[in-house]
């Protein structure tokens, strides 16, 4: 339950760093007009949504490495402590 409750929270971060790098262009773009600013937005919306998923994907892909990393030392460190263990 608490992993979930984690992946859920880095899921929401991930939505909220990644939106902001992928709308921050659109909202500083002072050269066009704001009618011009939300057509292309719209256009590019939903490039930007799967940009924003591939963020999140990117944070919690570094959760899963870092579990799989404790997995492995564990794994190492009693395959050492065996008596058979060259």
């Amino acid at each position: 339950m608490r992993r979930h409750v984690n992946d859920n929270i880095a899921k929401f971060q991930g939505l909220l760093i990644g939106g902001v790098f992928t709308h921050l262009p659109f909202l500083v773009r002072a050269e066009a007009g704001e009618a011009e600013r939300i057509s292309t937005f719209r256009a590019t919306e939903e490039l930007l949504m799967k940009c924003g998923n591939a963020f999140v994907e990117i944070v919690l892909l570094e959760k899963n490495m870092q579990e799989l990393a404790g997995y492995t030392s564990r794994y190492v460190t009693k395959s050492q402590a065996w008596p058979w263990h060259g």
